[in-house]
Parts: C-alpha cells; structure tokens; sequence
C-alpha cells in the first residue's frame, strides 16, 4: 500500500504453509492499513473504502466464490448508490435509504438486501478500528419487513410451469437444460459442471460432484478485472450428493446425447457445439431469449426451477428430509426456511392423516402404506 508521500509500504512474510502466510499477510496490512497516515481519509468514498476493503482483507479470508459474491454487492448494489459519497459523511440515513429503495424499486431478494446490511456494517466496523470514522453508522439501521409472499413467488405458478414446458418441447437446446433443473433441483453451475460419466442412465441417478464458478480475476496493484469461468467443488460438502432422476429428466437427456453428438468432442453433459464449457452468461442469455420467444413477461431466473422442484414435492407430501438431501441443503431447517408456505400445507396435512389413522384403527382397518 501508499503513503501519502507515495512510498509504499513492502514486508517480507513468512511461515510454514500458504494458510498461514496468508494469515500473516492480512494481519499485517490490517495494521500497516491502521498505523499508517493515509491521503486524507477525509477524501476517501465510500465506494474506494468498501471495495478496498474487500479487496484487501476480506479477500484474505474467504473462498473466491464467496469473494465473487461480495464484488457483486458492492459493485451492483452499494457504489452506485453510496459510491461517491465521502466516507465520512456516510450516515444511518443514507444506509436506511439505500435497503428501502432495494426493497419497493428494484424489488431484490431479502437475502441480497442483507448482504448489503452486512458488508457495510462489517467494512465501517473495521473502519471505526481504523479510527477511519468515530462510529458505525449501520448500527442504528433497520431492515426492511421481509414479506413473506415475495419469497414464496420464487416458485414458478403452476399454469406458468405448463407454458414453459409446452414452449421447450421443440427447443432441443433448451428442453434438456430446463426440464433437468425443474425435475432434479439442480443448481446452474452443478448443471453445467456435469460430465457424461456423472449421469448413470441405468441406474437413473444423476451424481453432483462439482459446480461451475465465476472466479474473479485480480490484476498485479489488486483490481478486479472482471471473471473467469471455472470448475470447482459445489457449494458446500452436503452438496456432493446423488440425485435420483425421474425418467422424462433420463429420457431428454438421452435424446440431448444424441443430438450433441459427435459435435461436441467434450465430456460435459451441456457443452457448447464448439466443445467449450458453456458459460452462466451464455444460459443465462439463451434461457432469456426463450422467455422472450415464448412471451413470457417475468422476472424468472434459472435459479426458480430449484425454487420450484421443491415446492412441487412438498405440494405433494415429499417429506422435507429428502427434499433436503435431493437439494443438497446442509440442514432440513434450511429447507423449510426457504419453503415455509408449501411446508405449511403439508404439515397441515399430517392432521389429516393423523384423523384418518385414529379412525381406521378404531374400526380395525388400519393398514400401513408403507411396511416395514
């Protein structure tokens, strides 16, 4: 890093292994970040203080999706909002503002509204250690009423589900692709991670061992430049699962097989005709340009199949345990947290069990559905 005067600050690190190095490395530019007089903090943005400082510690300590992650918060959501303002005229008022307008005008998820909650309130906590400001503005700052129906509508409407099924069955590019998501829960990248040697047709099973990750890519002075697609381990270890695929998922998957052919010279399921790795913006732009040919006005993503495949099981009594594992969710509890109103209806369900359970038993019919 620079000094006012223009020298910069060098180090020798050393250790026993990388981790460790790495440790040393963001403790020691945290203190040299601390100690040092920098150019007048007084003239520093907040958008330059934010991104450096995922840049310069927060970098340090977690993976590149997570990074990729933060990049994406800063970049999309806090510098165009707070980014020119001087860090120490930041104040509880600016923030409150900026969660309200991303909650009624741009209408982003509650996760993402968080997000942006907690990496400011993470960098100006470091900036209060850095005596960078007197105090934390986020701290006074509420979020935003998460409504409820608004996570729920993350679910594709069942007569929408219709169209789009109908709208892919002659798009042999697009039938495989969307009617593997909302028939195996499978997340984009692990879709478009998959090899051939991943899809056991006689079995029926689909094994998930990897995902395709935007790694963000880092210039010599520290400056993103922008992603790199790449393989990498999936989200989290309960995400390395198999994934029992019903027969119309086998069915297309084995007509894509064909189809491909001896045009594509890779292993991967969803390859380009060129044999490259397909990209998330490349289906992301196709999945669009499908939405838009069949005239669907939505906000959909292609993260609603997973939203959906869920809570088609649960409208249909699948217990949340298996809808968990089929998901890869680390805990059920996460699971019914994201589906709480198809949850609901299944438990409300059990009742209805239960009372015909009590009444069959009283009359001696009682019988298991399932034996043991």
């Amino acid at each position: 890093m620079k000094l006012a005067n223009g020298k910069s600050i060098r180090k020798a690190v050393l250790g026993k292994t990388r981790e460790e190095v790495a440790t040393k490395v963001a403790k020691g530019s945290y203190e040299a970040f601390r100690g040092a007089k920098l150019a007048d903090p007084a003239k520093m943005t907040v958008g330059e203080y934010v991104f450096g400082w995922v840049m310069r510690f927060k970098r340090a300590e977690i993976s590149n999706r997570t990074l990729e992650w933060y990049i994406n918060i800063v970049k999309r959501h806090i510098e165009p909002a707070l980014g020119e303002l001087p860090l120490p005229k930041l104040t509880t008022y600016h923030i409150q503002e900026l969660l309200t307008d991303l909650k009624i005008k741009s209408q982003v998820s509650s996760r993402t509204i968080q997000g942006v909650r907690d990496t400011l309130s993470q960098a100006l906590e470091a900036a209060v250690n850095m005596e960078l400001i007197l105090k934390n503005p986020v701290r006074g700052v509420k979020m935003p009423r998460e409504e409820r129906d608004a996570e729920e509508s993350k679910a594709i409407p069942i007569e929408l589900r219709h169209k789009i099924l109908e709208g892919v069955a002659d798009d042999p590019i697009m039938k495989p692709i969307i009617t593997t998501l909302m028939f195996t829960g499978l997340r984009s990248g692990e879709l478009l991670a998959l090899t051939w040697e991943h899809v056991n047709f006689t079995h029926g099973v689909i094994f998930v061992q990897s995902a395709v990750i935007n790694k963000p890519e880092i210039d010599a002075s520290g400056r993103h430049t922008g992603y790199t697609n790449m393989i990498s381990a999936p989200k989290t270890r309960s995400s390395v699962r198999k994934v029992k695929a019903p027969s119309i998922v086998l069915e297309v998957l084995s007509e894509w097989k064909t189809h491909i052919g001896k045009a594509c010279q890779s292993d991967y399921v969803f390859c380009t005709r060129s044999g490259a790795l397909r990209t998330y913006a490349g289906l992301r732009s196709a999945f669009r340009r499908f939405l838009a040919r069949e005239g669907i006005e939505t906000h959909l993503s292609l993260h609603s199949f997973r939203h959906t495949f869920a809570t088609m099981l649960m409208e249909n009594g699948i217990n949340p345990r298996i809808i968990q594992r089929m998901l890869g969710h680390a805990d059920v509890s996460m699971t019914l947290g994201i589906y709480t109103h198809a949850a609901q209806e299944v438990f409300d369900d059990v009742a209805n069990v239960l009372g015909n359970i009590h009444t069959a038993t009283l009359e001696g019919s009682y019988s298991p559905r399932l034996q043991a």
